[in-house]
């Protein structure tokens, strides 16, 4: 018995050990070996998926070996299966969707229930991606729920026909179907005919154009705007620069040469092979030029050309297949300039990561250079498919982004069409509710439901914003600004107790001087510049902090009125709060002021951080006096816009409606700054090799980099244009930590404040870190579990308990060093 149990223990250890040796192998080939193309917020996650599909992907192929089945089809199988037994957290009954047919095409319609009966609602249909012969409408099924929630109109989900069973153009044919059924008979879906949207994502997103078309030429209601989800638009050039820079990365283990060739293949009814297709040889160099002068691109730029010379590519006669190619329904991209004209408003969301960014680039500069309007382009530093992956555990930040801002698209082109129907009011309270309930960045926040209070109130104004703009009534910036400015109406009544406050003028420059009542001359002053962005914010939304500061710190507090971009760009908000510094530190003992000029801080938050710190640089570096600034107080400042990938950059932090560095900095320098900034695009090898010294990630804690390495990019030369408009970014003057340590050993004692849920985070840590290696004398207070802007809500009724923390902590420091 002893012998047999012997014998057993030892077959489970052989089993064990064998199962733990396929395991290991399946890792290494299937997990390890996953490239990443770029810096992601979840690098494992993105891993793990696409070394999931490249394992799925073999075993269909062997079994397509031994049985004849496609392995497309299994995929297919394999995905549509988990539809029905799908575990909907996400669903509250906000929406509720069926399956029926349409003119014989099987579509999936999701209703949502916040819509007035008795009003016609929006329509958007979608058409899915996966390259003719793959995905489903329920491989998007998740997505088109939160869409139809967060925009309040009906989505109409398209399950057409899938290649290589059928062949161009079925595919287009049962989504024009479905497109003119439901436009004819509105009445039957309770839409509004005038207000259709047309959606897809990749090969879907072709469709989607191409769709638009047709029902043009019909003379249907003309579409109120299309969505394009890193859209394929063109099966002609596999060469463009994105297909070039990503295939080699294989994303998600399906873009990849022996599977992409069968989109076109199976779709057109062609004999392409991959080496022919991807090394461009299908083409002769009449076609070559045929495809880029239909772009209107007559010069072709030289890293094109020496690839084609290096390669050898390009053949002497086109393959028999290549006309068919060029065909508009087909190549949507390549249609002549008189249909491209005509073309509705249009959101393009394009993926970094993904061989089809170029179609997307070169479809938005063609729409650009016909002055077409009501086009948007947006793009997400994610991978192609991203919108497949909505889902709990797999569900990316990414795209819960492109879904709420693809539903902002869709309520503001709404919004510009009927702007008083309360159906539509109704999709936008909906859009709201879905923003504030689906937020994923508030862990670890207390008082969340003021939070999200707060934030609500924040998207309402970008949102009546974007349609003032849109309907030529206003500026975006402008509405935001005033906003803002109601603060001033719902002050706390004890916010001003005890307080002497005159509005004057210094230098010209608007400010408020606040002084505690009965107080004695020589008080210490505290120079206070608010924060806003360089283009909202006065001394009145920032009342509550130098109102607090005066009063519990016993000083003077003179605050900033500065002026404002885009009106007064770069450098005059900067200036007029030196000229005000200047003469407080030449003149603080005069009538006017009363205060010890031996005692001045200069302070702000944000982007009047910014101005603090700079401030503070040219009196170390050039003295006006007698008195220098006795402390610099940096609260959550903008320091450096060299490095804007950071982790604190790569990490969704927003909680607000977030306002873009490329935005902000348009406004500000009065250039016009690409969303590319976000991979570092504004800079070249040689800048990035002689800025890296001064932002060092190693001064960021060990926590914030763990699942983050150094940008990519810092091997590659941005672009050219954008480094042009944004080279006063890298100047001292805009960027203060990207000066020698010779000028940090100048700056007077410090104190910082950071929080976690901020982009500026690490770059505050990385300033910190670098005076204090210095010997600089300086107090850094890091609040974790707060936001950018914490601090203006020490009154009303968005009043945060972190706002009273962080005031006790300055007031103490101030009390102790000034």
């Amino acid at each position: 018995m002893p012998r047999l149990n012997k014998l057993n223990t030892g077959s489970v250890r052989i089993f064990l050990s064998i199962v733990t040796v396929i395991l290991t192998a399946i890792i290494v080939q299937y997990y390890v070996a996953v490239r990443i193309p770029g810096p992601m917020v979840h690098p494992i996650k993105y891993r793990i998926i696409s070394g999931t599909f490249a394992f799925i992907l073999d075993i269909s192929r062997f079994f397509e070996s031994i049985t004849g089945f496609p392995y497309y089809k299994l995929l297919n199988i394999i995905v549509d299966s988990f539809d029905p037994i799908k575990i909907r957290p996400f669903d509250h009954g906000q929406v509720l969707y069926n399956d029926q047919f349409i003119d014989n095409v099987l579509v999936r319609i999701y209703t949502p229930q916040n819509v007035s009966s008795i009003s016609l609602s929006p329509v958007i249909i979608f058409f899915h991606g996966g390259g003719f012969f793959f995905g489903s409408i329920y491989s998007h099924d998740t997505m088109n729920y939160h869409m139809s929630m967060y925009t309040g109109a009906i989505v109409i989900a398209v399950n057409y026909q899938l290649t290589p069973h059928v062949h161009y153009p079925t595919p287009l044919e049962d989504g024009i179907k479905v497109a003119r059924y439901v436009i004819n008979n509105y009445q039957e879906f309770n839409i509004d005919p005038t207000n259709v949207f047309l959606s897809g994502d990749s090969a879907g997103g072709g469709m989607a154009v191409v769709v638009e078309r047709h029902l043009r030429r019909e003379h249907k209601p003309v579409i109120r705007g299309v969505l394009l989800l890193y859209p394929l638009l063109q099966l002609v050039n596999f060469r463009l620069s994105s297909y070039r820079t990503y295939l080699p990365y294989r994303l998600l283990s399906l873009l990849r040469e022996d599977v992409l060739v069968q989109v076109t293949n199976f779709y057109m009814n062609t004999t392409f092979s991959d080496d022919e297709l991807f090394n461009n040889r299908h083409l002769s160099q009449d076609d070559y030029e045929n495809f880029f002068s239909k772009l209107n691109i007559h010069n072709l730029d030289q890293e094109m050309t020496d690839d084609i010379n290096k390669r050898g590519l390009l053949s002497k006669t086109s393959h028999p297949d290549t006309w068919k190619l060029f065909d508009e329904n087909v190549s949507p991209l390549l249609a002549d300039d008189e249909i491209l004209r005509n073309t509705p408003a249009t959101f393009i969301v394009a993926c970094t990561y993904d061989i089809l960014l170029s179609d997307a680039q070169l479809y938005f500069n063609r729409l650009q250079q016909l002055n077409v309007k009501n086009i948007m382009y947006r793009e997400y530093a994610i991978f192609h498919g991203v919108m497949t992956f909505v889902d709990f555990p797999v569900a990316f930040n990414e795209a819960f982004d492109i879904i709420n801002d693809s539903a902002q698209f869709v309520v503001n082109i709404t919004t510009l069409v009927n702007a008083q129907r309360l159906a539509i009011f109704g999709a936008i309270v909906a859009s709201i509710i879905g923003y504030l309930y689906q937020a994923p960045n508030i862990e670890g926040i207390s008082q969340t439901n003021k939070v999200r209070m707060l934030g609500a109130t924040m998207k309402i104004m970008h949102m009546i914003g974007s349609a003032a703009e849109l309907l030529g009534l206003s500026t975006q910036t402008l509405i935001v600004r005033k906003g803002s400015e109601l603060v001033k109406y719902v002050k706390d009544k004890d916010e001003d107790t005890g307080l002497q406050i005159e509005n004057t003028l210094i230098e010209n420059v608007r400010v408020r001087i606040v002084r505690p009542l009965n107080s004695n001359d020589n008080l210490p002053a505290i120079i206070y510049f608010h924060g806003g962005a360089f283009y909202m914010g006065s001394p009145d939304t920032h009342n509550g902090i130098t109102s607090a500061l005066a009063r519990l710190a016993n000083v003077v507090v003179i605050s900033v009125d500065y002026r404002l971009a885009p009106e007064h760009p770069f450098p005059a908000g900067l200036d007029d709060c030196y000229a005000v510094s200047k003469y407080v530190l030449q003149h603080g003992d005069s009538k006017k002021l009363r205060i010890d000029r031996s005692r001045v801080a200069l302070a702000g938050d944000s982007a009047g951080g910014n101005f603090a710190a700079i401030n503070a640089m040219r009196f170390a570096n050039k003295p006006v006096g007698e008195y220098l600034p006795r402390l610099q107080i940096l609260i959550y400042p903008l320091l450096q816009l060299f490095d804007v990938m950071l982790p604190s950059y790569l990490t969704p932090h927003y909680i607000f409606f977030p306002y873009t560095v490329d935005y902000t900095l348009s406004a500000y320098l009065n250039q016009k700054i690409d969303p590319s900034i976000y991979a570092n695009n504004h800079t070249t090898v040689n800048q990035k090799k002689h800025y890296r010294k001064y932002v060092d990630w190693s001064l960021i804690p060990s926590k914030y980099r763990t699942i983050y390495k150094h940008p990519i990019t810092d091997d590659n030369d941005g672009y050219s244009s954008l480094i042009e408009n944004a080279k006063a970014v890298l100047t001292p003057e805009i960027s203060p930590l990207l000066v020698d340590d010779e000028q940090l050993t100048k700056l007077p004692r410090t104190y910082m404040l950071s929080v976690g849920h901020d982009s500026l985070r690490d770059e505050i840590f990385i300033y910190a870190g670098r005076l204090k290696r210095l010997g600089v004398p300086i107090v850094h207070n890091h609040y974790e579990n707060t936001f950018h802007g914490s601090l203006t809500f020490l009154h009303g009724a968005f009043s945060l308990d972190i706002a009273y923390q962080m005031m006790g902590d300055l007031v103490k420091y101030v009390k102790a060093n000034l």
